[in-house]
């Protein structure tokens, strides 16, 4: 989320804006408009609506109009965020909001739009009860709260409620998302012109706020198109609203650049074809010393790497418990490949883990880490380093424990000095990641 101070902008009116359908899925494509609120909230009320009523139903509508006949067999359904303060008093500056799915088929219902508003009147007074919230919210906080599923580390848990959002949102066809008024102290005023906001998500995605007599309207898209704002905006004109098109400002981001893309792209042509190179060597000659096949998983394992430290490289902490995580599984995978001598759990499993950690903490140190901002990746890298070299050990994986016993002692040792030395921190951080 962006709110943003706006410089003065160009007051120049627009009806349509440039069509194109470009295929982008690297950068966010964002476009904005303002219009009166005072005009938004007229037409609502000469409709017997709420403004977010009202906006719904012509977004939907919007929508529909692009869809081909194959994807018309099947409903519109935006997401609207709902915002659970105004059900359940809460001074938690966190976010606190459910949502609702409002869904409307154009084949079979009419497709006038008189009957859409109505039935998203009703949609929204049928859902938007307390009850409905409070049932929605006893059904998260079940999973949340289940015994087994506390003890499930974060990353764990992240990968699950990812999967999980990534199987929801099939049927999802947008999100609409109204942050309603923005209000600031009367000193501040004079000096703010608007307030836009942003989100970033995988669906295409329209933001509503507000701030004075001007409403933002900001649409995200992973495509270079602008077919459905056009259309949005065109029954906006046809209910008697204005909208005029303003140029958003972004701060500068850590995503990489097309010219860092480019050459990462390059360096992975370069990998694969190294590496296909190698299995055709391996199959019309070969060798009696499989080096052709070293040579390829070499090359593999050094691709993995470094794409790691590329996309990871904003985050150093992070950066490094990836390359511990993958590193150590990379060489299992070596070791298994090659005969089992157990090099990968008795050196390397150890040795990762020591550095990994004494890496984290020189980072830190230099980089004058404040402790929340460290200290949770240092546990899980301790917490790596001593629970899976011990559970090698319990299984007699390891044939020379005497490294491995080490390894885990220092992690042992730097998780009981967490504990005495920073205690509190230890336990917020446990409590705010790892949900436990």
């Amino acid at each position: 989320m962006l709110f943003k101070r706006s410089e003065t902008t160009e007051k120049k009116k627009t009806t349509c804006f440039p069509d194109t359908e470009k295929k982008d899925g690297n950068h966010l494509h964002v476009h904005e408009s303002v219009a009166s609120v005072q005009a938004v909230l007229k037409r609502s009320r000469e409709l017997g609506v709420s403004m977010t009523i009202f906006l719904t139903a012509l977004f939907m509508m919007a929508i529909n109009e692009e869809m081909s006949k194959m994807q018309k067999k099947k409903p519109v359904v935006l997401m609207v965020p709902v915002n659970l303060r105004k059900f359940f008093p809460s001074l938690s500056m966190l976010n606190f909001f459910n949502w609702i799915e409002p869904g409307y088929n154009f084949t079979t219902q009419d497709q006038s739009f008189e009957a859409i508003l109505k039935y998203t009147k009703e949609f929204f007074e049928t859902e938007l009860t307390k009850e409905k919230m409070s049932a929605h919210i006893s059904e998260l906080l079940a999973l949340e709260l289940h015994p087994i599923l506390r003890l499930a580390p974060l990353e764990l848990k992240n990968l699950c409620i990812q999967a999980g959002a990534k199987y929801s949102e099939k049927n999802t066809t947008a999100i609409f998302s109204n942050m309603s008024a923005v209000k600031m102290h009367a000193s501040y005023v004079p000096y703010i012109e608007r307030f836009g906001v942003y989100t970033n998500t995988p669906k295409f995605e329209l933001c509503l706020c507000s701030f004075q007599d001007k409403l933002s309207f900001a649409f995200t898209s992973r495509y270079d198109t602008v077919n459905i704002e056009r259309n949005f905006y065109r029954l906006l004109k046809e209910q008697g609203i204005a909208s005029e098109k303003v140029k958003p400002e972004f701060p500068k981001t850590d995503e990489p650049s097309e010219q860092e893309m480019k050459v990462y792209k390059i360096y992975s042509f370069l990998c694969i074809a190294i590496v296909a190179a190698m299995l055709v060597t391996e199959c019309n000659f070969h060798p009696r010393i499989r080096w052709t096949l070293f040579t390829a998983g070499g090359v593999v394992t050094m691709w993995i790497a470094s794409s790691i430290g590329f996309f990871k490289r904003y985050n150093l902490l992070k950066n490094a418990m990836w390359q511990l995580f993958v590193g150590t599984i990379i060489c299992f995978i070596w070791d298994a490949l090659t005969g089992w001598h157990s090099w990968s759990v008795d050196l390397v499993l150890p040795i990762m883990s020591v550095s990994t950690l004494t890496a984290m903490f020189v980072i830190a140190k230099v980089r004058k880490c404040p402790v929340r901002e460290y200290l949770i990746y240092e546990i899980m890298a301790a917490g790596y380093g001593l629970i899976l070299p011990g559970i090698l050990l319990l299984c007699k994986v390891v044939k020379n424990p005497t490294v491995s016993m080490f390894g885990a002692l220092i992690c042992f040792l730097f998780l009981v000095a967490v504990i005495l030395f920073k205690g509190r921190e230890f336990k917020e951080e446990m409590q705010k990641n790892l949900h436990v």
